[in-house]
């Protein structure tokens, strides 16, 4: 009932905001995350096109230091050979020059191509190569100045010097062409972050001019929301008021200083005051409630709505005093009314008249407890049958007992106790095989599985020495004709196996005397 009042009120029992400024503030997120993708995605594409633009400088400083290795050892074989053919010292200085400048552009490679393993190796037979053809350029030099140039020419001839040069040409041209791979495919990424850079431009400014379009689309759509709820909202307070005069509750509603503002034609009569002359009162003037047992004033729960802004019931036994000093009993709540923004703007109280419900729990206790004493009566009659039934089971001159399904003892009675269990107060929960022993349940098992198969069973055995017992096995179903259990009766009848026994002995001698007296009697005869 609260929920259907204040929803018809126009009033929202959580604080939240409204979907229209909801919308706007996905709207607005969205575009803030666009933005910052956008950035985030350009500031990433550019940082990776520097790093690709380092690699591709990386790759052509690399490529530029070997074709210069590639010069200057040309330029050291030119000065050696020079220098075995003229003798000049000159030639020397310019080859030493040369080394040394390869030296160092063979150190720039090493250090700029450290991240390549393969071309690390590469490097390693290069350096290799040139180191041994400075050996040959040198000992060229020691012979050319010690022995000659026909000494120097002979050596030279034995020399390996095609194989080295051709081995070092072989190595800068593969450190050359694996550079040049690397320069492509670098190149490469670097036109690819380029595009991928517009692309993700594009579309984000795509995504932004939707964004644009969908929040004007939807500040239009609000204007004209917002037209038609101001249209609705002057057919609501009559809808409002005639959905007070058809409740069946009492309603009356406050502001938020607790002074009434509404009240249905329930409340009214409850209460005894009209709407025209209760509207401004505080409602403690209006609604005045007592405790129905102490006769003291009770509190409104207009006052702890107002302070903790929840949802708030009378207490127990309250009674609502109507102006002319009447009573009656009620029972109510109070909620929260809530603005839009879920600030609490006052309080809808909601009660009933009680008398009639009150009546009927009356009746309805006073006819429990009736029916509490007669169960308990009945009760104690079934638990005296019980006992009166479980003493004639004790006490009659029969063996009795009940096993469930599993073969385990539910209950037995004295004689039964006294000749399978001497000396024990209870068997019961333990099994059959347990308490009959292992050669005695051998001789049971084939009727225990039957009867659990839903077969009465009878027999006679004889269980101990000189004991004859007669046995009958009855199944016990449930409510599903399922076997849950059977029922043992057992009888002593040694006595009548014994008085069998005797008559047959008897009978036995009888008839041997019988055959005596044939036998006399055809001696006779003859």
């Amino acid at each position: 009932m609260k929920k259907i009042l204040k929803a018809s009120m126009g009033i929202t029992a959580v604080p939240q905001r409204s979907s229209f400024e909801a919308k706007i503030l996905i709207a607005f997120t969205a575009a803030v995350l666009v933005v910052a993708a956008l950035f985030a995605i350009t500031w990433q594409l550019e940082k990776e096109a520097s790093e690709a633009a380092r690699r591709v400088a990386h790759t052509q400083e690399v490529i530029g230091n070997i074709a210069r290795a590639r010069a200057d050892t040309l330029q050291v074989e030119f000065s050696t050979q020079n220098y075995r053919l003229t003798g000049d010292v000159a030639q020397l200085l310019e080859r030493d020059a040369t080394i040394a400048t390869r030296e160092a552009v063979l150190q720039q490679i090493q250090q700029l191509t450290r991240d390549n393993p393969d071309q690390q190796q590469r490097w390693s037979g290069l350096r290799a190569v040139v180191n041994q053809r400075i050996e040959i350029s040198k000992h060229v030099e020691w012979l050319r100045k010690t022995q000659g140039q026909e000494a120097a020419t002979a050596f030279v001839a034995t020399a390996p010097l095609r194989e080295t040069r051709e081995r070092t040409y072989r190595l800068l041209r593969e450190m050359e062409a694996e550079e040049t791979r690397l320069l492509a495919l670098r190149n490469a990424e670097q036109q690819h972050g380029r595009k991928t850079l517009l692309v993700s431009g594009a579309l984000a400014t795509l995504l932004l001019l939707v964004l644009l379009v969908s929040t004007y689309a939807l500040i239009r759509r609000q204007l004209r929301i917002a037209d038609a709820s101001q249209r609705a909202l002057a057919d609501n307070e009559d809808s409002l008021t005639a959905l007070l005069q058809s409740i069946g509750d009492a309603v009356l509603a406050t502001d938020i200083d607790g002074r009434i503002t509404r009240m249905n034609p329930l409340a009214e009569r409850l209460t005894g005051w009209p709407l025209a002359q209760a509207r401004g009162r505080p409602v403690n003037e209006v609604f005045c409630i007592i405790n129905e047992q102490t006769r003291q004033p009770a509190e409104v729960p207009v006052d702890r709505v107002l302070a903790t802004g929840t949802l708030q019931e009378l207490a127990n036994h309250t009674l609502l005093v109507h102006r002319n000093g009447s009573e009656c009993p009620i029972a109510d709540s109070a909620a929260p009314i809530r603005d839009a923004q879920g600030l609490v703007r006052g309080v809808v109280l909601v009660f009933r008249d009680e008398t009639t419900p009150r009546q009927v729990q009356r009746s309805i206790r006073d006819h429990n407890l009736l029916l509490e004493q007669r169960v308990q009566e009945r009760t104690l009659q079934l638990q005296e049958s019980q006992e009166h039934l479980r003493s004639v089971i004790s006490n009659v001159p029969a063996m009795i007992a009940y096993v469930d399904a599993q073969q385990r003892y539910v209950y037995v009675n004295k004689p039964y106790l006294q000749r399978f269990a001497p000396g024990q107060a209870d068997i019961a929960g333990r099994t059959v095989r347990e308490i009959l022993g292992p050669e005695r349940y051998a001789v049971v098992s084939p009727m225990v599985a039957e009867v659990l198969k839903g077969q009465p069973q009878g027999y006679d055995w004889q269980p101990f020495p000189g004991v004859w017992q007669v046995i009958r096995y009855m199944p016990k179903r449930d409510t599903y004709g399922q076997v849950e259990g059977y029922y043992v009766l057992g009888s002593d009848i040694t006595e009548r196996k014994q008085a069998e026994e005797k008559i047959q002995a008897l009978n036995t001698e009888l008839a041997q005397r019988v055959r005596d007296l044939e036998q006399v009697g055809r001696a006779l005869k003859t």
